[in-house]
């Protein structure tokens, strides 16, 4: 019977501790069980929340702020107040309509720069396209009508034979194969 009711704690103290009911486990307990069950987990929420309050107390409500050495410091005017200044009251001010002027003048200063250079670009490789072409055609000269071949049929029969004629051959030793050799080898090594 002890072994019985140590098995239902460990069961109770894992049920609470997980917060999770087996449905299996469910199924087989009856609706008194299940009451006592679930008003034993109702208690656990509670003294987690309780527990989980008590600690959100003690935090303080604001995390501290870290010391920061940047100040904004105004400038200030012969009166000690902060010093403003109007755009356009002072006789060196530019117009509203000046500084638009100039800004359009820079965004096309700037505009025309970048179809400069893509221009620039453009015409720096057609000049290289044909500085290539001429150096080919320079250095590879086009193939006339007439090759060598054509111009064996017009030389003389002297000439022919002169250019077949051979060479007396040297008198050179037999050459063994790789066989022999290797076989003749093979006996003065034994």
């Amino acid at each position: 019977m002890s072994y019985f009711k140590n098995f239902r704690f460990t069961m109770l103290q894992q049920i609470l501790k997980d917060m999770y009911v087996d449905p299996e486990l469910l199924a087989e307990l009856d609706e008194t069980q299940k009451q006592t069950l679930f008003c034993r987990m109702r208690e656990e929420q509670v003294r987690r929340w309780s527990i989980w309050d008590h600690n959100e107390s003690i935090k303080p409500a604001y995390p501290k702020r870290q010391k920061n050495n940047k100040k904004v410091q105004w400038l200030l005017d012969a009166n000690g107040n902060p010093w403003t200044w109007i755009m356009g009251e002072h006789k060196d001010d530019k117009t509203i309509e000046q500084i638009i002027e100039e800004e359009a003048r820079e965004a096309a200063r700037l505009q025309a720069e970048h179809e400069t250079e893509q221009l620039r670009l453009k015409v720096e490789s057609e000049l290289m396209a044909m500085l290539e072409n001429k150096a080919k055609t320079q250095f590879n000269p086009p193939e006339t009508k007439y090759s060598h071949a054509t111009e064996e049929i017009y030389c003389s029969v002297e000439d022919l034979n002169t250019r077949n004629a051979r060479k007396p051959c040297v008198a050179t030793q037999p050459i063994r194969g790789a066989l022999k050799e290797l076989s003749f080898n093979k006996v003065f090594s034994l």
